[in-house]
């Protein structure tokens, strides 16, 4: 049935138009057929990111997009993003480039980006910085539950450091703090950030017309903050995510949450070296448009509360899309 189907869609010639008269009859996380002119792709359900980057680089138009399950509203979602038209050796002589090229000014880009300040657990006197946060209000940070530290105090952060890179703004301390499903902690600070240091919380609409998604935070060495980076990650199908999140965490669902996948994961194998972590709430997602503004989309979901070396290995994002979230922030605190 499907070489019968390519066979016509063959001989529709060279324009797209014919995508739209094939239909499968594919569940979820089925491989889609092989078709001319159509990219590598997987039957899905969410996939707006990843068609819009296609439709932004005119591989794909609406009309292009081929429907896998009609009755389940799925799709063939491309497996990868659009790749630039170039030969192989070129491709890869741009990802070489792309890998050498400064990173761009993070205080400019991601300006509502901070750590927090934990003491040190052995010493005593000394501090240290581990986690992200989010500067959603002028007093408040939104982070990770798992960063909260809960009953623990040693484990529980004390200021707020605002910025990725020095010089780091003025440090504040933190007074208070606020729990939504037992998954994302707003930490009330004493005193108040300026209104360039706020992050602008995606819309939907934000996010379904997004470029790309990158991740932005903090490399770790054994635990601690060493450098910011900013990694680009796809989004999965919700149903392929199937991993394991942190006990105290409530249920996860699509609804609530963003399965993600890096892309080009850089793996270290040294001993010592500063591993870029996505998990435990090291790292926050971003939705990049095409004049380069960002827009906060999610915070990481801790699935284990480690940093992860695999290029291959997803996780979870706290959606800052849900309006429940969204009400949790804006609220009375």
């Amino acid at each position: 049935m499907w070489r019968f189907l390519m066979l016509l869609a063959a001989i529709g010639g060279h324009c797209r138009t014919w995508a739209v008269k094939l239909e499968f009859a594919l569940n979820e996380g089925h491989a889609c057929p092989e078709m001319p002119n159509y990219p590598e792709s997987t039957c899905r359900r969410e996939c707006s990111v990843v068609i819009q980057s296609h439709m932004l680089r005119n591989t794909l138009t609406h009309d292009s997009v081929v429907h896998c399950n009609v009755a389940e509203e799925l799709v063939c979602c491309p497996n990868h993003p659009p790749q630039h038209p170039f030969s192989h050796q070129l491709q890869a002589l741009t990802h070489a480039a792309a890998d050498s090229d400064p990173q761009p000014d993070a205080q400019q880009m991601y300006p509502h980006m901070a750590s927090l300040r934990y003491l040190h657990p052995v010493t005593l006197d000394s501090y240290i910085y581990r986690c992200a946060a989010v500067v959603v209000k002028p007093n408040f940070v939104l982070t990770s539950a798992y960063c909260a530290g809960w009953e623990d105090i040693i484990q529980q952060p004390n200021r707020v450091r605002l910025g990725l890179v020095p010089p780091f703004q003025e440090q504040l301390a933190i007074n208070g703090s606020y729990n939504y499903n037992s998954d994302l902690v707003l930490l009330r600070l004493t005193r108040t950030y300026s209104s360039e240091a706020l992050a602008k919380i995606c819309s939907q609409q934000d996010w379904d017309s997004s470029r790309k998604l990158m991740a932005v935070g903090f490399a770790q060495r054994n635990g601690v903050n060493c450098e910011w980076f900013a990694q680009e990650v796809s989004l999965r199908a919700f149903g392929t995510c199937n991993i394991t999140v942190w006990s105290r965490m409530r249920s996860v669902q699509d609804q609530t949450h963003f399965c993600v996948q890096p892309i080009h994961m850089p793996v270290t194998s040294r001993s010592g070296a500063c591993v870029r972590c996505l998990r435990a709430g090291a790292s926050v997602l971003h939705a990049i448009h095409a004049d380069g503004s960002a827009c906060v989309a999610g915070v990481a979901t801790p699935t284990g509360g480690k940093c992860y070396r695999s290029g291959n290995a997803s996780l979870y994002y706290t959606s800052l899309v849900n309006g429940h979230v969204l009400d949790f922030i804006n609220g009375s605190h």
